[in-house]
């Protein structure tokens, strides 16, 4: 049974940090995992990846060390299921309003007795190459990370409760959806809606739950983290765009010396 080391350190209080995926690219996300990012979140609510993509996503993943988590359409076990079948450590399931949307989560997540998880033989059991299914389950119950998004105005005032659902590993936020929730659509940069955000993370710790947010650059990273947030991540695009503008700028300024 692979380890999920992202859980692992969650679970000695450290800070973890991760990178979005939303190319469809398993170098991309080997190349992750060889740098030292803790896991990658693969984007299946925006992006379009095919089944085979994703699981050699997940392999690398795998080889290089990094915990493979995935963002589903919605909160849906049926939509949950075949990925985390894949091979998938965990999940970031978008816009949790509610106590009872966060246990639907993780009684998808879960095997039976913590939830409803459909049992399969396959890539899950390890193929029956190894230790008894029964095992494997329990073991995979304990290292599989669930962690739930809000992303609108009830989501929250609830978000104490949503804290409290037993199984949940991490409580975050989606920046843009928040701004757009709160009137300032493309802009997460507001006041309001980092006042919020700032609220939210206060009371997520408090909660006794880990907050998560994307945080771009390490000015953002540094205010969240001292608020209390230990699961941060930025995306593979914006840092390709930023490092990418960077060179080409450095490269440009040696016409003019």
């Amino acid at each position: 049974m692979l380890i999920n080391r992202t859980k692992e350190k969650l679970l000695a209080g450290e800070m973890v940090v991760g990178t979005h995926i939303s190319l469809p690219s398993p170098a991309i996300a080997e190349i992750c995992g060889l740098i030292g990012f803790d896991f990658i979140i693969i984007d299946m609510e925006h992006v379009l990846f095919n089944p085979e993509t994703f699981v050699d996503i997940v392999r690398a993943a795998e080889n290089s060390g990094v915990t493979p988590i995935f963002r589903p359409t919605k909160n849906d076990p049926d939509l949950m299921l075949p990925y985390l079948d894949a091979g998938a450590m965990g999940v970031w399931v978008p816009n949790v309003t509610s106590a009872r949307e966060a246990r639907q989560v993780v009684e998808a997540v879960k095997y039976g007795p913590l939830g409803n998880r459909g049992i399969t033989s396959e890539r899950p059991a390890l193929y029956r190459t190894g230790p008894p299914v029964h095992q494997l389950l329990q073991e995979m119950n304990s290292k599989t990370l669930v962690s739930v998004s809000i992303e609108s105005q009830t989501g929250i005032d609830n978000v104490e409760e949503i804290c409290a659902v037993e199984g949940v590993d991490v409580v975050g936020m989606g920046p843009s959806d928040l701004a757009q929730t709160l009137g300032y659509p493309g802009r997460p940069d507001h006041p309001e809606v980092q006042r919020t955000i700032a609220s939210l993370i206060t009371r997520i710790r408090d909660s006794g739950r880990v907050a998560g947010i994307i945080a771009r650059d390490a000015v953002l990273a540094k205010s969240y983290y001292e608020l209390g947030a230990r699961y941060m991540w930025t995306s593979v695009s914006s840092m390709l765009v930023e490092v990418g503008q960077g060179y080409l700028h450095s490269m440009k300024g040696l016409q003019s010396r």
